[in-house]
């Protein structure tokens, strides 16, 4: 990174790390601002706010940024109709291990800062009862469980038989294509289309 002409990111950078002068730090950012993000938040670790800077008109304050600001789109939702999406869904499916004829519920929640960041140490908790899903809406169901990346190792949140984990996935457009429904709070998740 410290030789690097230009660093594109779509979140903080979460190594240390200086800027040289001429490099262009291209801040995509990630979902829709639905929720506190940036200077918004309750806190953040020391230093991590100066690092970014740029994102939609909500993130302007947010970031206090008064530049240009491209608005191209959301790119990991053109997977949803891109061309052989069919097919690619398919092999996502048989790599996630989703038999033909299940119903996949993607569940992606965000991080709460209060749980994450609160006095004495934050304890994540799923709002959805992952052991009453197969119960409730039958075998042919399937659940992929993708926790936030502030929150996947507070909890022991991801041992259930019903879920399929799917937190470390790489892309969560894989996820998307996989998923028949997605369940969401106020995640980047819930994207526009």
């Amino acid at each position: 990174m410290e030789s690097a002409d230009v660093l594109i990111a779509n979140t903080h950078t979460n190594v240390a790390w200086d800027k040289r002068p001429g490099t262009l730090c291209l801040q995509t950012w990630h979902g829709t601002p639905l929720k506190r993000v940036h200077r918004d938040v309750l806190w953040a670790p020391p230093g991590r706010l100066d690092r970014s800077a740029v994102a939609t008109p909500l993130l302007r304050r947010a970031f206090r940024w008064d530049g240009p600001v491209l608005e191209t789109g959301y790119p990991r939702n053109d997977t949803l109709v891109a061309p052989g999406h069919d097919r690619r869904r398919r092999s996502i499916r048989r790599t996630l291990g989703i038999a033909p004829g299940k119903t996949a519920v993607l569940y992606a929640p965000t991080w709460r800062d209060d749980e994450v960041f609160a006095e004495g140490g934050g304890s994540f908790r799923l709002a959805l009862d992952a052991d009453a899903f197969p119960r409730e809406l039958g075998q042919d169901h399937v659940l992929l469980l993708r926790l936030h990346p502030l929150v996947d190792q507070l909890s022991a949140a991801t041992a259930h038989a019903s879920a399929v984990e799917v937190t470390n996935h790489p892309d969560i457009s894989d996820l998307y294509l996989a998923a028949d429904v997605l369940v969401t709070d106020y995640s980047s998740a819930m994207s526009q289309p």
